[in-house]
């Protein structure tokens, strides 16, 4: 049977940089605040930040991909991009990024408990706050709030995931979904630290033997250490954020139970919000069942981000 999680019940953790989110722990699927527009600009700086990093698959540079930094994200697509570049042939990329514009101050994300580490935002010396995109072909994108000073930034290893077949029918379905029950105006798309994401919380259900959105015995999150602050996965506000099944054979027939719960139901709730932008699922199959005996459980994650509270 399906499980429900609410962001409010998760906090962020922070990256090792002005622009890392996910990539070690848990994450869960968070959403992000109402992204402003350049026109409620409210800071001019005649300087550049000077970024560079790496866009990977793993541990594999991507070649080609498409880096760009912009002043929004409406309808979950960059705009008022302000500095662009592509991937070299080992996933490097450069770009100088005038800051000319800043969005107002966004309001911090919850902080989590102790012994995580608290979320300065924006960090000391931040300049602009902005949004990155990355694009690459037959992979996710990713997307993310950037906080970028004056000189130059490392922007570390950013991970882009590209969707298995499976993953790829349960996004069909998804919006199918959602065109039956009225959000056909806006069909998701996939984000790629929301797919890292899912299908990590999949895999530790699998590994670990348990069905469920916190750590046994614990108040912690399966997904809250794998995404972290900056990422849109790692803000929470209000609603649900995470839909997890087992007792069912495919990411198809997890979807169905979601639907199945009807109007009031969290599941169904969390597949038909029309705030939704993007989505991540990941499955794990043959895992540890939560008697720790059979090895024959299945388990599937769908992972979500609002683009307003």
């Amino acid at each position: 049977m399906p499980l429900l999680v609410s962001r409010a019940l998760l906090g962020a953790v922070a990256g090792a940089s002005l622009l890392a989110a996910c990539g070690g722990g848990g994450g869960n699927a968070v959403s992000p605040p109402a992204p402003a527009s350049s026109a409620n600009a409210t800071l001019a700086v005649a300087a550049r930040a000077n970024v560079a990093g790496n866009v990977v698959d793993g541990v594999v540079g991507i070649s080609g991909a498409l880096v760009r930094i912009g002043a929004t994200f409406a309808g979950g697509t960059i705009g008022g991009v302000l500095a662009s570049a592509t991937s070299a042939a080992d996933g490097s990329f450069a770009l100088a990024v005038p800051l000319t514009t800043s969005l107002p101050a966004l309001p911090p994300p919850i902080q989590p408990p102790a012994p995580y580490p608290q979320v300065p935002t924006p960090p000391p010396g931040t300049a602009a706050t902005l949004f990155v995109q990355i694009d690459a072909p037959g992979y996710a994108a990713l997307h993310r709030i950037v906080y970028l000073p004056a000189g130059a930034v490392a922007a570390g290893a950013l991970a882009l995931a590209r969707p298995t077949a499976d993953e790829l029918a349960a996004l069909a379905q998804l919006n199918a979904d959602r065109a039956r029950f009225g959000s056909a105006a806006s069909s998701l798309a996939f984000d790629a630290d929301l797919v890292l994401t899912a299908r990590f919380v999949a895999n530790t259900m699998a590994t670990g033997g348990f069905y469920a959105h916190l750590y046994p015995g614990t108040s912690e999150a399966v997904n809250v250490q794998y995404c972290a602050w900056p990422g849109f996965c790692g803000r929470y506000v209000s609603g649900p954020a995470e839909n997890e099944d087992t007792g069912v054979a495919s990411l198809l027939q997890a979807e169905a139970d979601y639907v199945a719960e009807g109007p009031g139901g969290g599941h169904f709730a969390a597949i038909v919000d029309p705030r939704n932008l993007w989505v991540g699922f990941g499955e794990a199959f043959g895992g540890l069942c939560p008697d720790h005996v059979s090895r024959l459980c299945s388990y599937f994650t769908e992972e979500f981000a609002l683009a307003s509270p």
